[in-house]
């Protein structure tokens, strides 16, 4: 039941955003994994984490990178769906960056700050 909790907080944190075609499919089942591994309660704080660590990469890849991401795309593309229950087809190129890397970088934060393996 632990697992089985784990994985429905994770999976569904951001199986939104997979629907909405914001986010890849592998990014769904990488916070549920972590999900079924480590309990609802430690996925959420690694969603925290990874979402404080996906800003400042998004803001560094706007800054230094000169990436768009506009948020009037995601409001659209969120209308549109919400109004036909369809994906609005994506252009030849994508805006974003992986996502498993801010969940990565949310579970390194969370090992260290909240399991603190430093003091064992």
């Amino acid at each position: 039941m632990f697992a089985f909790k784990g994985i429905l907080t994770g999976g569904g944190l951001l199986i939104i955003l997979f629907v909405l075609g914001g986010m890849g499919g592998g990014d769904v089942k990488l916070l549920a994994a972590l999900g079924a591994w480590l309990g609802p309660g430690a996925v959420l704080q690694i969603f925290i984490y990874g979402a404080a660590a996906g800003a400042m990469i998004a803001i560094f890849l706007v800054i230094f990178k000169k990436k768009k991401i506009t948020l009037m795309r995601i409001w659209n593309d969120l209308v549109f769906f919400s109004i036909t229950g369809k994906k609005i087809p994506l252009s030849g190129h994508e805006n974003g960056f992986p996502y498993s890397i801010a969940i990565a970088t949310g579970f390194i934060i969370y090992v260290i700050k909240d399991i603190n393996i430093f003091n064992c």
